[in-house]
């Protein structure tokens, strides 16, 4: 299952894995919520009965709330490069399901295929029949060699249609309301007691969010004066912070063809230790 909207560097395949690994509480805290899968995750785990969803950039946790609570439109809309360039840091439709790889960055083809897939996707959303026999006759004619065909691959391919079914699946939690949305630092969101606390922040040397911004050793010793425990994915962390979880995974972004193994791990700082022992995980 796919959980969240489509995000570079979601957790969505390993989220099962994590929400495994955390207790149940009465409210779970996911302080950088990104695309919200392990948010996602916690709803369907049953483990817990409120929700708060920080994320500094908070265009996709209200995107994900407005879909689960079917206050998003439903989207047919086919967007071009112009609009993309215009439109992407203020709407999160446009940012992730038209961006390559749903970086939020980059506009999702090549000027090489772009004309026919916009047409092929304006083909498959068209609302009448004779909008889609307009739109086939325009897709056809921009066909003028075979490399271009061939460069096409098949219609159920394009990537922005995937994401788009994706986030219409979201749906499904549409009664679901015991959520907070924030756009707040890490530090300055009001967590309640009984809390699970889980931080996916940018992670140190990569180039994960492309954020360049983020103080890595603020977030360390916040962690270890904050007196609760605080669940961390990363790669690596400074040796007072102990992994109880560690996940093999693929890497998506890797430069070649062949895919790059990482594995993530889920930390907890060792001050903390002793009272998680309990849990039959560690």
């Amino acid at each position: 299952m796919n959980y969240g909207i489509p995000y570079k560097g979601s957790k969505s395949k390993i989220a099962n894995k994590i929400l495994n690994a955390l207790p149940s509480g009465d409210v779970f805290v996911d302080l950088f919520a990104g695309g919200c899968a392990i948010t996602h995750a916690a709803i369907l785990s049953g483990k817990y009965n409120k929700f708060i969803v920080n994320d500094i950039q908070g265009m996709f946790p209200k995107y994900f709330h407005d879909l689960i609570t079917g206050r998003a439109p439903k989207e047919r809309r086919v967007i071009s490069k112009e609009q993309f360039d215009k439109y992407k840091h203020i709407d999160p439709y446009v940012s992730i399901c038209w961006s390559f790889g749903n970086n939020c960055k980059d506009y999702l083809w090549g000027e090489n295929i772009y004309k026919q897939k916009i047409l092929a996707c304006k083909i498959i959303m068209a609302e009448t029949q004779y909008e889609r026999r307009i739109f086939y006759r325009k897709f056809i004619q921009s066909l003028q060699s075979l490399q271009s065909l061939q460069s096409l691959q098949s219609l159920e391919s394009l990537q922005s249609l995937q994401s788009l079914e994706r986030l219409e699946r979201l749906e499904s939690l549409e009664r679901f309301k015991n959520i907070k949305i924030s756009s707040l630092s890490y530090d300055k969101v009001d967590i309640p007691d009984d809390s699970v606390i889980y931080c996916d922040p940018p992670y140190i040397n990569t180039n994960k969010y492309n954020d360049g911004g983020f103080d890595h050793d603020r977030f360390y010793d916040w962690l270890r004066n904050i007196g609760r425990v605080v669940y961390v994915s990363e790669y690596t962390m400074p040796s007072d912070f102990i992994p109880i979880l560690s996940i093999s995974k693929n890497c998506n972004y890797s430069a070649s063809l062949n895919a790059k193994k990482t594995v993530e791990n889920l930390y907890v700082h060792e001050s903390h230790i002793e009272s998680i022992k309990k849990n039959t995980l560690f």
